[in-house]
C-alpha cells in the first residue's frame, strides 16, 4: 500500500487481478449498447493506442512536461474507464492531478505503477475478447479515435 493507502500492483492478488481488472458490469455495457463489434472495437482501440500513451507518459515525466503528462493521462483515465479497467482508471486519474500540481516525485511513481498496471489489464482485455482483441476486426477503421 501506498502512505495515502491506495493499493499498488504488488498488493493484487493472482485471483483478485482477474477479477478486478475489468468490470463486468462495463464489459456487459459495451456488449449491451453494440454488442461483440462494439466492444471489439474498444478493446482493439485501446490496445492499439495505450503503448503510444504510455510513451507518452515516460517521455513527459524525463522532460519534465507536466503539461503532456496530465493531458496523456486524461485521455488515458478515459479510455480505461470506458472499458472498465478501473485500476488503470484511478491511478491515471491520480497521475493526471500530480502533474497539474507539479508534483514531479509523484509523477515519477505513478508512470512506473501505470506501466505496471498497463501490463496486466492489456492482458486481461485480451482475455475478456480474445477473438477481437488485436485480430483487426476494424477498430483502426472505426472513425471514433477514441475509446
Amino acid at each position: 500500500m501506498t502512505v495515502d493507502g491506495e493499493r499498488e500492483p504488488s498488493d493484487i492478488s493472482e485471483g483478485e487481478e482477474e477479477s478486478s481488472l475489468v468490470t463486468p458490469e462495463a464489459v456487459a455495457r459495451l456488449r449491451e449498447w453494440g454488442g461483440d463489434a462494439l466492444l471489439g472495437r474498444m478493446i482493439d482501440l485501446l490496445l492499439e493506442l495505450a503503448p503510444q500513451r504510455l510513451q507518452a507518459l515516460t517521455e513527459g515525466e524525463r522532460n519534465g512536461d507536466m503539461a503532456t503528462v496530465e493531458g496523456t493521462a486524461h485521455s488515458l483515465k478515459s479510455s480505461a474507464g470506458n472499458l472498465g479497467a478501473l485500476q488503470l482508471q484511478e491511478a491515471a486519474a491520480q497521475l493526471e492531478r500530480a502533474a497539474r500540481m507539479g508534483d514531479e516525485g509523484r509523477v515519477q511513481h505513478l508512470v512506473s505503477e501505470i506501466q505496471e498496471y498497463w501490463v496486466h489489464t492489456e492482458v486481461e482485455l485480451r482475455r475478456v475478447h480474445p477473438g477481437l482483441a488485436g485480430s483487426g476486426s476494424g477498430a483502426e477503421n472505426s472513425g471514433n479515435g477514441e475509446p
